[in-house]
């Protein structure tokens, strides 16, 4: 096998285990191997190397490995992972810094005006995220990055806002130009799916193959969540 391919197998093992004990946390490295099929000693090795990191960490809670023996506990650290979240509108743009189990760590808002430039508001949002992280200590290596949700029609491949009414934009590249200014790379859908989205995650809709979300405001939209396939309109 070439070292090329053996390093993508260790990438996936890794991430493998990371989202098992994400998932199913507290768990064991025993019920790990099990349900991956890898050998005890490359869990093992994935686990050090994720507590090590700050990742993961063992706990004081046990579980029974059978015969009488214990076995520790791994639980996922809740600010391992930090992603930002960015709600855009036309009179207003909330930010907040969300930890891996969805909890909001920190947060900030700005006004803008309607006719803000596209350039304006995206300054100002790098702007008041680089403020957060300084007020909020938080750790800058943790963040992932960057999830922008706004009203209009989005290609979100290319991170581009072909047309919003609201903002009046056209044919914006958001995602790239927010990269360029923080660093961070950074995901732009239509805000009514992201919102169904996390009511389907974490919301009334858990567990629900199927979502309708209605949006009023400036606007009047909706966003449908059929079996993992989503649409906006």
């Amino acid at each position: 096998m070439k070292k090329h391919d053996q390093d993508f197998m260790k990438r996936q093992n890794r991430l493998t285990v990371f989202q098992i004990i994400k998932n199913e946390q507290p768990i064991s490295r025993a019920v790990i191997a099990k349900q991956t099929g890898m050998s005890p000693t490359t869990v093992s090795r994935i686990v050090s190397e994720l507590t090590e990191e700050g990742y993961v960490h063992e706990t004081e809670e046990q579980a029974s490995a059978g015969r009488g023996r214990k076995s520790s506990l791994i639980r996922l650290l809740d600010t391992a992972v930090i992603s930002i979240g960015v709600e855009l509108d036309r009179h207003q743009a909330n930010i907040g810094f969300i930890d891996v189990q969805g909890n909001v760590l920190c947060s900030g808002s700005f006004s803008r005006s309607s006719d803000e430039t596209a350039d304006v508001t995206v300054t100002r949002i790098a702007e008041t995220i680089e403020e957060l992280i300084a007020e909020c200590d938080i750790d800058r290596r943790r963040v992932v990055g960057i999830g922008v949700g706004l009203p209009g029609i989005i290609d979100v491949d290319a991170g581009i806002v072909n047309f919003s009414v609201q903002l009046g934009w056209k044919n914006v590249g958001l995602a790239q130009r927010l990269k360029e200014l923080t660093g961070l790379q950074a995901v732009v859908d239509n805000e009514l799916k992201v919102k169904a989205l996390a009511e389907q995650l974490k919301g009334s809709a858990y567990g629900s193959n199927r979502t309708v979300l209605l949006g009023f405001g400036n606007g009047v939209g909706s966003a449908l969540i059929l079996e993992g396939r989503y649409t906006a309109g």
